[in-house]
């Protein structure tokens, strides 16, 4: 059966869009110590939903060290593997459009980024070792290996919260998911918020700062109730599909109509290439330049426009989110200030809502 979540958007206030009353914080800029962004929040936006807040996200999040050496991966078109034969020069070519960030998922938290895209598949050692590792198109680190600079953050910066969304498996058995579940817990340890103990509205900076959880597991699997994980459907993710950077607004603007307020919701600012796109483009162009740099501009135009809260916008990835000083996640980082302006009306956290069902 399909992972869902009790649909309950009749509890929420109608007025959840409305501003907040922060007279005192009017002038502050969140964005100005990226690495500890949610640490400065004032209080008005650390007792709302994580769900209704701002948070900068990034796209393939761990295929930063991918390059014509790597191998392939499970997940690599169909259409390239009918080509492998041709060896470094498809890789190569590939190496090119798989690669969708330069920092590493360390630099990525100190730039402010809190949630994190995650492609997951198995690979077996020449020492008949399996382990798991980050793919898209071809292998990229060791999970582990992020999991590490993941916890290395945490630790220093202990009212800091991540999202962590498993968003595909690949050669990933029945067997295998109770092993990766296991590696989440022993690296995470208790820093994980559990299914059992909270429901999404409920989970607010406050509440996960007094309970010592740092981490939201996101597992898009039918095994993610099983470990305590939060299912697809407490974070829907509608991929756009397109090329046409026009048309990725207009589709990220109608999805956000139909958002449910319940859960948390991802806007996913990136454009996807095509077989046309990488042969028009096959010598001089890859991933960065078409949805990374040409992207900017209207990425930021369309962020600035949009505003947190119930109907609004909740976690937004994008491709390189290093460029330009850091100045998408920023950009989406001080959006929160929009909850802040001057107004007498406070949104309640709703309470009793039911809890995460199969």
């Amino acid at each position: 059966m399909e992972d869902k979540l009790i649909n309950s958007d009749d509890v929420l206030r109608q007025n959840s869009a409305k501003t907040l009353n922060s007279s005192k914080t009017e002038n502050c800029r969140f964005s100005e110590d990226l690495s500890s962004w949610m640490s400065c929040m004032p209080e008005e936006l650390r007792r709302l939903p994580i769900i209704h807040l701002a948070i900068p996200g990034s796209h393939d999040s761990g295929t930063w060290p991918i390059n014509e050496h790597s191998d392939w991966a499970p997940d690599l078109d169909s259409i390239l593997k009918k080509l492998k034969w041709l060896g470094i020069i498809v890789k190569w070519v590939t190496s090119r459009w798989s690669k969708a960030q330069d920092f590493n998922v360390l630099q990525q938290l100190e730039a402010g980024v809190r949630y994190f895209d995650l492609r997951i598949a198995t690979r077996v050692s020449k020492d008949n070792v399996r382990d798991f590792y980050i793919v898209h198109g071809l292998y990229g680190p060791p999970l582990k290996e992020v999991l590490a600079q993941i916890q290395q953050f945490l630790f220093a910066h202990p009212k800091e919260v991540v999202i962590i969304d498993c968003q595909h498996f690949y050669s990933v058995t029945t067997n295998d998911h109770d092993t990766l579940a296991t590696i989440f817990y022993d690296s995470l340890k208790d820093k994980i918020v559990q299914t059992t103990s909270s429901y999404m509205n409920n989970l607010t900076m406050n509440y996960m700062n007094d309970n010592q959880y740092q981490v939201i597991m996101v597992y898009r699997n039918s095994q993610a109730l099983k470990y305590n994980f939060f299912p697809s459907s407490a974070y829907p993710t509608p991929w756009p599909d397109t090329t046409n950077p026009d048309i990725l607004c207009e589709i990220l603007t109608e999805n956000l109509r139909t958002r449910n307020n319940n859960v948390g919701y991802v806007s996913q600012f990136i454009l996807t290439p095509v077989a046309k796109t990488i042969l028009t483009n096959l010598f001089t162009g890859n991933l960065k330049k078409f949805s990374g740099l040409q992207l900017l501009s209207k990425k930021l135009h369309w962020v600035k426009e949009q505003t947190p809260g119930a109907r609004g916008v909740n976690v937004i990835i994008a491709d390189f989110v290093d460029i330009q000083d850091q100045n998408f996640c920023r950009t989406v980082i001080d959006l929160n200030q929009k909850l802040l302006a001057e107004g007498d009306t406070e949104l309640e956290t709703p309470r009793g809502l039911p809890p995460v069902t199969n």
